[in-house]
């Protein structure tokens, strides 16, 4: 949803106080790689929200679903895709039969931070959910209370939420799955 121009990281007002993964990301793009590197390119990440602007390699580095409706890939004729895994880019490309000559991959560039208040039990298996709760998250909990049916050894540990993008509106829509959550003896919510 944003978009590198000149060497500027450029966000919609909403996103200035995200700190979702894609914000992350372009924060620690713009960090580790020299401003002057990309001049000749204008980089859209997810989504086309800045004008084109004609002189410059158009590229798109795509952090969402290849089958998103509202996905960028057929607004452009792009002049290179980025995808952050090669399962990614290998779903657009068969979705959207792009070249794979047009493309590459940047895996995440997250900075690690480790949270040492996470005691994970050593006598179980662990799993760990991290993304906002609309991809799956309400899946998960069904098959993994399933599992648990089955299995007493498993532990799942969940850090989900709209917070980190400052949506208290979407965040309010998830409130009963976080109590369903909470309220597993199997699982962590952070």
């Amino acid at each position: 949803m944003s978009c590198i121009i000149n060497g500027e990281l450029k966000m919609p007002a909403r996103l200035h106080k995200s700190f979702g993964g894609t914000e992350n990301m372009a924060r620690n793009f713009m960090k580790y790689v020299p401003a002057d590197s990309y001049d000749n390119f204008q980089i859209h990440i997810s989504k086309l929200t800045h004008p084109i602007i004609d002189g410059k390699k158009q590229i798109l580095w795509a952090m969402d679903n290849h089958c998103d409706r509202d996905g960028p890939v057929r607004l452009y004729n792009w002049d290179w895709f980025v995808f952050i895994s090669d399962w990614q880019r290998q779903q657009y490309i068969r979705e959207h039969n792009i070249p794979f000559e047009k493309t590459s991959v940047i895996e995440n560039i997250i900075d690690f931070v480790p949270d040492l208040n996470v005691q994970k039990p050593t006598d179980k298996i662990n799993f760990v959910y991290a993304s906002v709760p609309d991809r799956g998250l309400d899946v998960l909990y069904d098959v993994f209370n399933l599992l648990c049916q089955k299995y007493d050894n498993l532990h799942l540990t969940v850090f989900s939420s709209y917070k980190l993008y400052n949506w208290d509106d979407i965040e309010q829509q998830h409130l009963a799955l976080y109590e369903k959550i909470r309220a597993h003896k199997n699982i962590t919510y952070r």
